[in-house]
């Protein structure tokens, strides 16, 4: 892979990459030791915020590509 197509795969999925270190990470906003379940919301908030914003780029990719034909 050369460095101009890492940087393109970079640049458009930064969102999906840093969701996907922050949930493997042990650091939270929310600590998981102050009681069981209410560690894992911060993770949760982030995976539907990664997916809302994935679904939100797909529809609009598909519309332009639906207007540039």
């Amino acid at each position: 892979m050369t460095m101009q197509k890492l940087k393109q795969f970079f640049k458009e999925n930064w969102v999906l990459i840093l969701s996907l270190i922050y949930i493997i990470s042990p650091i939270d906003i929310i600590p998981g030791d102050l009681a069981t379940g209410i560690g894992l919301i911060d993770d949760l908030g982030v995976l539907l915020f990664t997916t809302i914003y994935l679904l939100v780029r797909f529809i609009i990719d598909n519309k332009e590509d639906k207007e540039s034909l």
